[in-house]
């Protein structure tokens, strides 16, 4: 499921961030209390961005527990990431998602909603398991199918965890995989060969598919990957961290599909490229309690940054910083 870029993505981008000294809008935070149950840069054509932008106020956020959170008020509030989960892939090869078919993403509207992510690497790279846990599939779904479409993993492996703060079981899957190494029943610790990265199923070019499932193995209970997987680092060897970005929308204005832009502040127009492109959330993608995210950027690079997004003519924004080994919640007013 490796994606290609698209025109019309690029297209949308410039139109964008042409226009962005149009009207925006600030935002301000609200979180829940509840116990979490469920929780990169496109070097693309480099686009105009605006070298003026509406000044945000922005309040110095306390350091919080997500499994433990308090009240935040602020525009964004920054978390010791979950990192319940480590990368399924050797410290040497790629680590970093493809950027371009996000979780929870069509490609502004030309695939099927993304319902995990995709790390690209040579077929033959040992796939491990994120977690300890015990392996509960091993084979091909042209037997039984985790996805609609039949025969859509290949070779894959999904492997319950119970970890700790969850009050519920998590699953991972490892799919496409060009051989299997371990055996239905058999327990695995962290870092353990599960299997080989391949192509295997519906998958154009090698790569691990990779995903999260909470409460169960159904394929509509699936959570963003990039939320419960420890921060990596990135090619300059910097610890990375993870920004969610929530909106405050009493008019359910519907914001599926959006193109959204988070920005280092301060970026000269040279250094574009240093933005980061996003998609919100399609229609019926559930969001993760207590972060209510409806899109995520993981693998972002430690700054600070202004997150944009347009809806009918008008600007929605906020400034957030994004730490080294941290998950920033920065919310949108609408």
């Amino acid at each position: 499921m490796r994606s290609l870029r698209h025109y019309s993505l690029l297209l949308l981008i410039s139109l964008l961030l042409s226009s962005c000294s149009a009207q925006l809008s600030g935002g301000q935070a609200a979180f829940s209390t509840d116990t979490i149950k469920g929780v990169a840069t496109i070097e693309a054509a480099t686009p105009q961005l605006p070298t003026e932008t509406v000044a945000a106020e922005t309040i110095e956020p306390e350091k919080q527990s997500l499994f433990n959170p308090i009240l935040c008020e602020e525009s964004y509030c920054i978390y010791d990431a979950p990192a319940l989960l480590e990368t399924p892939l050797p410290a040497d090869m790629n680590q970093i998602a493809d950027v371009t078919y996000r979780y929870g993403t069509t490609q502004m509207g030309q695939r099927e909603a993304h319902l995990g992510i995709d790390i690209s690497n040579p077929g033959g790279t040992p796939v491990m398991a994120a977690a300890e846990g015990i392996v509960v599939v091993a084979g091909n779904d042209d037997v039984t199918h985790y996805h609609p479409y039949e025969k859509f993993y290949g070779n894959l492996v999904i492997i319950r965890h119970e970890l700790p703060g969850l009050e519920q079981p998590l699953y991972t899957l490892y799919a496409h995989l060009s051989a299997i190494t371990v055996e239905v029943g058999q327990s695995v610790k962290k870092g353990n060969q599960v299997g080989l990265v391949g192509a295997t199923g519906a998958a154009i070019g090698s790569h691990l598919h990779f995903e999260v499932r909470l409460g169960s193995m159904d394929y509509n209970s699936t959570s963003n990957p990039e939320i419960w997987l420890r921060p990596v680092n990135n090619g300059s060897n910097l610890q990375t961290g993870i920004l969610a970005v929530k909106v405050n929308n009493p008019n359910n204005i519907p914001i599926d599909s959006l193109l959204i832009i988070a920005r280092p502040i301060g970026a000269p127009p040279e250094k574009s490229r240093a933005a980061n492109y996003g998609e919100t959330y399609a229609k019926g993608i559930p969001s993760t309690d207590p972060i209510h995210e409806i899109a995520l950027f993981g693998a972002i690079a430690p700054a600070e940054y202004e997150i944009i997004f347009e809806k009918y003519g008008k600007f929605y924004r906020t400034n957030a910083r994004v730490e080294s080994g941290k998950l920033t919640q920065a919310t949108i007013d609408m």
